[in-house]
């Protein structure tokens, strides 16, 4: 079964940005990447900005997530 949704923690990092790029090319429809710095999203990349120290800023966009 082919993995249509993510969600990505240390997105913005050296390997988080290479997961990133292979994630798209493997034609995972949704990423929701973690960031401590605010992000705009694009075509690929749902950014949520938050600490990942403080789950309540993100656990709620988990949903659907593979």
């Amino acid at each position: 079964m082919p993995v249509s949704q993510v969600f990505v923690t240390g997105a913005s990092g050296l390997i988080g940005r290479a997961l990133l790029e292979q994630l798209r090319i493997d034609g995972v429809e949704t990423v929701r990447a973690l960031s401590r710095t605010p992000r705009a999203d694009s075509d690929t990349v749902e950014w949520i900005h938050g600490e990942l120290r403080q789950p309540e800023a993100w656990t709620q966009r988990l949903a659907g997530c593979d």
